[in-house]
């Protein structure tokens, strides 16, 4: 929430266990950042029973690994070396996670440095790994010139090295901001969130309970007819204000099945009729199927669908239908349009696909809740970095945004605080090519490579000591 404060509370994290290397000062830092993060991320994983608090505790864990790693081994390095081995273990740990975890980056360091744009453009070369790198190792920093009693004579060759590495990276992001600030010209996206009297029990009845009657299906199927009757009027008057892509949030579109094609064929006249391009999120329920499927509909301005999306990456606990892992996107006037949904842009490998792809454009349709907002849209500002694509991030029940290619701020709504819950924005139709987007998580597995050297080098180190001794034991008998 505040970016300067994750610059800070470690670096008494670190110096606690430094001072206090005794086992019960450790276990006690454990207990302190369970606590923490028990606290600050309350009802981010939307699951409502004590599996939450099993998560958030794994969660805390995986925080703490890095700062037990440099208690232990750190101590053992001489020098201005041992203030890699924080950022080596952090980066390696934030990495392994966001691979195996289901619920992908959430946690990482780097996303709590949102609105710091030139440090945020670090993550057009390296991904945010870079930014966590360099939060960690400012921390060992500043801890190895405390220990050293900020003596200027021990001090000053690292000091230096950490200077003038931070300079760079803060020189390169700020020239960045200035040398690639978008010239293009812009479009016009008007992007729609669901009518709020439309959220009620009976429409969510109609998602969860697939085994009703008839009658029961029949009422449902009129209050979902209400639905697209309304959302598609939004459409066609924001078409009417001179929209020329519009799409609409996360489960917006909820349709039985045999409904789908109909809802489909109005939207294709729309389209053809304004000149416009649609993106309709829809969740298409089937009677007796347990599995919804979650998905974006592109209709260019021709009224022809030119590709269907699945959501990829499912939520813990949603029954939604698994899609290809393919990103899709359809070239336009206005550039490559691409789009992902919510949950998706929490994996920076997946996404990156649209960077390969040279994507200018990206719609990501998304539904939240209030524990998660609006850090959930933040930190898909990143993933707009790393692959130099300009974003709409439409939430119901959120925080949207729509930023460039740098991470600056085009527009933005709280639907919590917001009547008419459409936001425009004008968007770039060019982006731009990013390191990152050509080369991925190179910077990482450097890290992770790195980091395991370190750990073999210093096994192997302990294991010649213990030999070492073992024949001195001997040779004395």
């Amino acid at each position: 929430m505040i970016p300067i404060a994750s610059w800070i509370s470690p670096i008494f994290i670190i110096h606690f266990y430094k001072v206090n290397k005794n086992v019960k000062g450790i276990m006690l830092l454990l207990l302190v950042l369970i606590l923490t993060i028990l606290f600050s991320f309350r009802g981010v994983p939307d699951i409502g029973n004590w599996t939450e608090y099993l998560v958030l505790a794994g969660l805390g864990i995986v925080f703490y690994v890095p700062f037990l790693i440099d208690a232990v081994i750190g101590s053992k390095i001489k020098g201005f070396k041992s203030t890699f081995i924080l950022p080596l273990a952090g980066v390696t740990f934030e990495y392994i996670v966001s691979l195996v975890s289901p619920y992908g980056t959430w946690g990482s360091l780097a996303y709590t440095q949102y609105g710091n744009l030139p440090l945020m453009q670090l993550a057009s070369v390296t991904g945010i790994w870079g930014i966590s790198f360099i939060l960690y190792w400012f921390y060992a920093c500043v801890n190895w010139i405390w220990l050293n009693e900020f003596n200027i004579n021990k001090i000053k060759n690292g000091v230096a090295i950490f200077l003038f590495s931070f300079t760079l990276i803060m020189l390169f992001g700020g020239l960045r901001t200035v040398l690639l600030n978008p010239t293009s010209k812009t479009v016009k996206v008007a992007s729609i969130s669901i009518p709020h009297r439309y959220m009620n029990k009976d429409i969510h009845k109609a998602r969860e309970d697939k085994n009703y009657s008839n009658e029961d299906k029949e009422l449902f199927k009129q209050k979902l007819n209400n639905l697209h009757e309304e959302l598609l009027n939004y459409t066609k008057g924001e078409a009417a204000n001179g929209a020329k892509i519009i799409f609409w949030d996360e489960l917006s579109g909820i349709i039985f099945k045999e409904d789908e094609d109909l809802l489909l064929s109005k939207a294709s006249d729309i389209a053809k009729q304004f000149n416009i391009n649609i993106v309709l999120s829809l969740d298409t329920i089937e009677q007796g199927n347990l599995y919804d499927e979650n998905k974006s509909v592109f209709i260019d301005d021709k009224g022809e669908i030119k590709y269907e999306y699945l959501k990829s990456k499912i939520v813990p606990g949603d029954n939604d239908k698994v899609g290809d892992g393919v990103i899709k996107y359809a070239d336009t006037s206005y550039g490559r349009v691409g789009s992902a949904i919510c949950f998706d842009a929490d994996f920076p490998q997946y996404i990156r696909q649209a960077g390969k792809d040279n994507i200018d454009i990206f719609l990501i349709p998304s539904s939240d809740w209030k524990e998660i907002d609006p850090i959930h849209s933040k930190m898909a500002v990143f993933r707009a970095i790393e692959n130099g694509f300009s974003m709409v991030r439409q939430v119901q029940e959120g925080y949207s945004l729509s930023t460039d290619y740098l991470g600056n701020t085009i527009s933005s709504m709280d639907y919590f605080n917001t009547d008419n819950r459409v936001l425009i924005s004008y968007i770039p139709i060019e982006g731009v090519k990013t390191v990152y987007s050509s080369v991925g998580d190179i910077f990482a597995w450097i890290c992770v490579v790195a980091f395991l050297a370190t750990l073999f080098s210093k096994f192997t180190q302990n294991l010649k000591s213990i030999k070492t001794g073992y024949k001195y034991i001997l040779w004395n008998r």
